[in-house]
């Protein structure tokens, strides 16, 4: 249950995540809590009933059939999961018939989900806290005189990790200072992605730390002088490690797919290249690493695109009046 000024608000994935843990499990099984999730809600007598994720805390939040009833979409459960059968399909349907509102994190997802109903749908992106996110020093940066590219990311392929490592590599063949290349974050590829390294003969430079804590995240985008995101996805429904990036300062190299082009604007706060294409992306790396006064222009504006759009409070001001909207209607 959360407060939001005079609101109760009961979010049915916290409820879902504490009492029901089973990610291999049937979306169906999931209606094995209904019963449950009815007496909670009948308990806490909230004024709205928000799902987080359309289909498996959405079904929960439509079979509730509490109203007002909100339905947040989070990308997979509206890029792919509707894609895998017939069921799937009509699941997500049925549920976001049953919703009174329908929120989605990016234009790009909102034009997906209106492919599933005519309802509308509000934006409301995912904020980051602009006075931690901050241009800073990091306690992470390495010695004199290195660059540092980096980027925060679980090491899964469709991220395009492969095609970071790929054109860092050609980066250091030609780039005449000291480079690194940082991914940090965990996942089933970081042997894969170490290996690549050294098969290309960098692996000295190319740094896996593995999972960090939240804590240290704002750390290491400080210690980047640039951030490079190069997803495969157009499914990539928001770029929340890009806009933490921005909100430090950094300019950025990105692949131009889903909600990246949505966060970044190529030019403006970001060079934008084409997916799977490390030429491309080792030659706008290697364009910011030779001027100082680009990086300087991509970061500002990136940092004041954040504040102005992706600021945490403002953000949370907004869901707070769609709720207000929601609750007079």
């Amino acid at each position: 249950m959360k407060q939001y000024s005079s609101i109760r608000v009961f979010e049915a994935d916290a409820y879902a995540k504490e009492k029901f843990r089973s990610s291999d499990a049937s979306k169906l099984s999931y209606l094995k809590m209904i019963p449950a999730v009815r007496k909670v809600i009948a308990e806490y007598q909230p004024d709205i009933v928000h799902a987080h994720y359309a289909t498996s805390y959405g079904l929960l939040g439509a079979r509730s059939k509490f109203h007002p009833f909100i339905i947040s979409v989070w990308g997979s459960d509206v890029f792919d999961f509707p894609k895998k059968g017939f069921l799937n399909r009509r699941m997500l349907i049925h549920n976001l018939k049953r919703a009174d509102r329908i929120f989605s994190t990016s234009e790009v997802m909102k034009r997906e989900i209106h492919l599933y109903t005519s309802k509308r749908v509000d934006v409301t992106p995912f904020g980051v806290n602009i006075g931690e996110f901050c241009p800073g020093v990091s306690k992470l940066k390495s010695g004199q005189g290195v660059k540092v590219i980096g980027l925060v990311k679980s090491l899964e392929d469709k991220y395009g990790i492969d095609t970071l490592i790929r054109a860092f590599a050609l980066v250091r063949k030609e780039y005449t200072g000291k480079v690194q290349l940082v991914v940090a974050g965990d996942g089933s590829r970081k042997a894969a992605y170490a290996q690549l390294a050294k098969e290309l003969g960098c692996e000295t430079d190319v740094l896996l730390p593995g999972k960090i804590d939240a804590a240290q995240v704002v750390e290491y985008h400080r210690s980047f002088d640039i951030f490079a995101s190069l997803s495969l996805l157009d499914s990539e429904s928001f770029g929340v490690s890009l806009v933490e990036a921005m909100a430090c300062g950094k300019p950025a190299v990105v692949s131009a797919v889903g909600g990246l082009k949505e966060v970044a604007v190529d030019k403006h706060t970001a060079l934008f290249v084409p997916r799977s294409d490390e030429r491309a992306a080792a030659n706008a790396i290697l364009k910011l690493l030779n001027d100082d006064s680009l990086c300087k222009k991509l970061g500002d504006a990136g940092r004041q695109r954040v504040t102005e759009l992706y600021d945490w409070n403002k953000n949370l001001d907004h869901i707070e009046q769609l709720y207000a909207e929601v609750l007079r209607k």
